[in-house]
């Protein structure tokens, strides 16, 4: 920390400060914040105050505290100017800000001199650029932190409020004017006056970096942002902040929450090679709409790390599932580190892994998932690269109120359609609902996919599993893929879909969004993270064999064999290039195809087949490496 560096300069001999003059010199000089919340910026200066009070042991100690009024800020941090090529005129000379200091100027004479004469040279030219009074302003706010006369220190915070302020009423109109088109276009804003719409504006509390801190923007920006932002969803804000930011922000992007415009500010106003570090909620890494800021995190800004602390209780009441990111602004990086820390005291030691940004750039909607780690990077990079060749799944209907048109007794069975929901599917089957949905309430797209034969999948799941609807089934919040991609493609894919390998890697990478009680979201963009291989017809024989032998109840010993097996012959032909077994070699000429075969002869010649494999030493010798393999290790253990 700093101030362990000041300490060993004084240890050296460099410095000659007492722990109260260390500390005062880092707050006065290199602590600034913002808050939009005025209570909020009064505990932050107590909390200063604190930490220095904390220094005096006697009472000889104890020193006047400084004047930290303008380090800690009240405004919208969001909302104004954050750099100097942003200002776009110079100030007027008869306007605002330089009437309030030339009615100062007989108070400077008398005690900042010098400080007065500067102001004389700047209000006498023709043109005042604006960094010029924000450096006037700010040559007397350094004064006024470390000044203690009980009569002129608050002679002088008053006169500065009032420069403020000015110089903020021309701030505000010059950065309306840079707004102003969004709020004369919307449709709720644009029916009111103009001094209307800009009362709505000035509302918002803008809040003027480059004034505030104007010594720290001549250097370029920030050395160090960090922060803990408000968790608001945009449904909560009020329409004309809504407006402004949809005009300020890269970042908001369908249902955002407000936390990722403060990570998109917070990178604006660090100065190049800065450091970044916010802890916020990890919703963003997988949601829609944190995909902007994704695409920043991943192409344009160097990403260092990305740190799960959602298993320590870091706040008492808010119920989020906080990460710290921390990001340096330079050329970006090839890698990101992924960690996850336990314990408050192994904050500074998290459990890490380097991943090379490419691998979440492959990842549909470049999701950046928390449970990667450098010993399961492998296995989710097979997955989900193995194949150029993947699939779109469809959502069924999921129109607002439609639960109201389903019923168990149907008045007229022609004009319904049997329909089931997520709670009807289990592995490979359907469980039937005996309940029925009005045809007409079914959007005129789906009515002819539901008849399909397609792969169906709950919309929440404990655990990712698939079925296969053979009865044109109408559906609700399910996720479907129809025969279209082909019979043996659709049946590779439901034995896919329900393998141990698939299971782990969507647990993997969309388990940070889980639900209460550990519920997983399933949508279709999720599901275009795997890769399927093509017309794999032993896949599709195996999926054959699974569904018959459900049929009936008495063969589980057959069924849990089959499962087992099907679940090694799928690592194998992800991680063939890891594993270096040749149990698919062994088992594909003992697989019959069941379509040539009578029914009543299937169960038999399925049951013989499994035998064969069973017993023979070379495939038990297969299996048994593809078991012991560290990967299958991982995988089998959270599956």
């Amino acid at each position: 920390t700093l101030e362990k560096i000041y300490r060993a300069l004084r240890e050296r001999g460099v410095l000659g400060w007492s722990n109260y003059q260390i500390r005062e010199h880092i707050i006065v000089n290199s602590l600034f914040g913002v808050d939009i919340l005025e209570e909020a910026v009064e505990i932050c200066k107590l909390r200063l105050f604190l930490a220095l009070a904390e220094t005096f042991r006697t009472r000889e100690d104890v020193q006047p505290l400084p004047n930290i009024d303008f380090n800690i800020r009240c405004g919208n941090s969001l909302i104004g100017f954050a750099s100097t090529s942003e200002l776009i005129q110079n100030f007027f000379p008869k306007g605002e800000a330089v009437k309030t200091i030339l009615g100062h100027l007989d108070f400077l004479e008398k005690n900042f001199p010098e400080i007065a004469e500067k102001a004389r040279n700047i209000l006498s030219r023709p043109v005042i650029v604006p960094m010029d009074l924000f450096k006037l302003r700010n040559e007397l706010v350094s004064r006024y932190r470390t000044l203690h006369d009980r009569d002129l220190q608050p002679k002088t915070r008053k006169v500065l409020i009032e420069i403020t302020e000015a110089i903020n009423k021309e701030l505000n109109a010059q950065y309306y004017g840079t707004v102003r088109e969004s709020f004369q276009s919307d449709e709720n804003l644009k029916k009111l006056r103009e001094d209307e719409r800009y009362r709505k504006f000035l509302e918002l509390k803008p809040f003027h970096w480059v004034l505030e801190y104007s010594e720290v923007f001549q250097e370029g920006g920030f050395d160090i942002v960090i922060g803990n932002p408000p968790y608001i969803s945009n449904k909560n804000l009020k329409h004309n902040e809504k407006v402004l930011y949809n005009k300020l922000s890269h970042c908001t992007h369908k249902q955002y929450d407000i936390y990722v415009l403060f990570v998109e500010r917070g990178m604006e106003i660090l100065k190049d090679r800065g450091e970044f570090s916010y802890i916020i909620s990890n919703k963003f890494l997988i949601t829609e709409y944190g995909k902007p800021l994704r695409n920043l995190l991943l192409k344009e800004w160097n990403t260092k790390a990305v740190i799960d602390v959602s298993n320590i209780k870091v706040f008492k009441e808010a119920a989020a599932y906080p990460i710290i990111i921390h990001i340096n602004k330079k050329r970006p990086s090839e890698k990101i580190t992924i960690g996850t820390v336990d314990k408050l005291t192994n904050l500074h030691k998290p459990q890490d892994s380097p991943v090379p940004k490419k691998f979440f750039q492959s990842i549909p909607e470049n999701i950046i998932p928390l449970k990667i780690t450098k010993n399961n990077l492998p296995i989710l990079v097979a997955v989900t690269r193995k194949f150029n060749n993947r699939y779109n799944f469809s959502c069924g209907i999921a129109i607002t109120g439609f639960s109201k048109h389903i019923t168990s007794k149907p008045q007229n069975p022609q004009d319904y359609q049997p329909i089931i929901q997520g709670d009807n599917i289990k592995p490979y089957a359907i469980i039937s609902s005996n309940k029925y949905i009005k045809k007409s309430i079914i959007p005129p797209g789906k009515q002819g996919d539901f008849l399909k034969k397609k792969i169906v999948i709950p919309g929440m799941v404990k655990q990712l599993h698939a079925a296969i609807d053979l009865k044109g089934h109408a559906l609700g919040r399910i996720y479907y893929l129809t025969e279209d991609i082909g019979i043996t493609n659709l049946k590779s894919t439901l034995l896919l879909l329900n393998s141990k390998l698939f299971q782990y890697t969507y647990q993997v990478i969309y388990g940070s969004s889980h639900m209460a009680g550990g519920y997983l979201r399933i949508n279709a963009p999720y599901l275009n993270i795997f890769s399927y291989p093509q017309n794999n017809k032993h896949l599709s024989t195996l999926t054959e064999y699974i569904l018959t032998l459900q049929e009936t109840s008495q063969e589980n010993q057959y069924l849990q064999f089959l499962k087992e097996l099907a679940d090694c012959i799928i690592y194998e032909l992800y991680l063939e290039e890891g594993l270096g077994t040749e149990l698919t070699t062994r088992v594909t000429p003992h697989l019959h195809n069941l379509e040539k075969i009578p029914q009543e002869e299937k169960l038999n010649t399925i049951k013989e087949t499994i035998n064969k494999i069973k017993n023979d030493p070379q495939t038990k010798h297969e299996i048994e490496k593809i078991k012991n393999h560290p990967w299958i290790k991982i995988i089998e253990s959270h599956t």
